[in-house]
């Protein structure tokens, strides 16, 4: 298995779990959403990846939720893979050379949905070695491009300092249940795969600023207006294909900011 966190950073973390009550609490603030995603999913187990100090599971007692977080040792043992998972708040405090394995690992744990929620900004939180809680801090759009490759996106909203996403298996489950026989599922395959290139154009058309001072998102009305146009018309193609159907949705939330 690869690494997920040093030790060094294992360590800081206990100690600001520790002298910090509300580190790692945020987990009940998304507990609606995800109730409402398990129900949709018929999720009969849900991983809490990153569980910090468990609000999640003590806001839904009545759900199957598994408790998991290898910055906290007695409960880093490895999971098993769930229905869904639950990863908010998580993946910007992750040592951002370890990123990829992290992001790689959340894909073979995940059977049917995932949902997470990446802050944008920096923290108000520091680590005793004097570095903002939020090792990473990249706007959506590159956490978007890192998520599409590992999940089919249902849907992701943007705000001003937080990005969240519900996303469905990847594409690969859906590629070797077309292998296995259901010839009917082929055709809609190839045609969401033209969709899929489509919008990861889209996308890169959303980022073509990266590299420079303007930002399409930043009090642009009329051209976050024209992104949602071009979205909703995708969502209606993407509506009747399976076995991917894929909702994309960029919200106006806040100052509709990029990240």
């Amino acid at each position: 298995m690869e690494m997920l966190i040093s030790e060094n950073y294992r360590a800081l973390n206990k100690g600001l779990h520790a002298s910090n009550p509300g580190y790692g609490t945020s987990g009940s603030k998304r507990a609606s959403d995800v109730e409402r995603f398990a129900q949709k999913l018929n999720a009969q187990s849900i991983l809490d990846y990153g569980c910090g100090k468990q609000t999640l599971g003590k806001a839904l007692p009545h759900l199957p939720i598994i408790a998991y977080d290898p910055a906290i040792p007695e409960l880093a043992n490895p999971p098993m893979p769930a229905d869904l998972v639950v990863c908010t708040d998580v993946l910007e405090h992750i040592e951002p050379e370890l990123l990829e394995n992290v992001l790689d690992d959340l894909k073979r744990l995940t059977i049917k949905g995932i949902f997470m929620v990446v802050s944008t900004c920096a923290a108000k939180k520091f680590l005793a070695d004097g570095r903002n809680a939020h090792l990473i801090q990249q706007p959506s759009g590159w956490w978007l491009l890192k998520l599409m490759v590992r999940c089919d996106i249902n849907q992701f909203q943007v705000s001003e300092n937080e990005f969240s996403m519900f996303g469905l298996a990847s594409r690969e489950t859906v590629v070797q249940d077309v292998s296995q026989g259901d010839v009917s599922k082929k055709s809609d395959f190839i045609r969401a795969e033209h969709l899929n290139a489509e919008i990861d154009e889209l996308t890169a058309w959303i980022l073509k600023s990266k590299n420079t001072t303007r930002n399409p998102f930043n009090s642009k009305e009329k051209e976050l207006d024209e992104i949602n146009q071009r979205l909703i018309k995708l969502e209606t193609k993407l509506t009747s294909t399976k076995p991917q159907k894929k909702l994309y949705k960029a919200k106006k939330v806040g100052s509709s900011k990029v990240g």
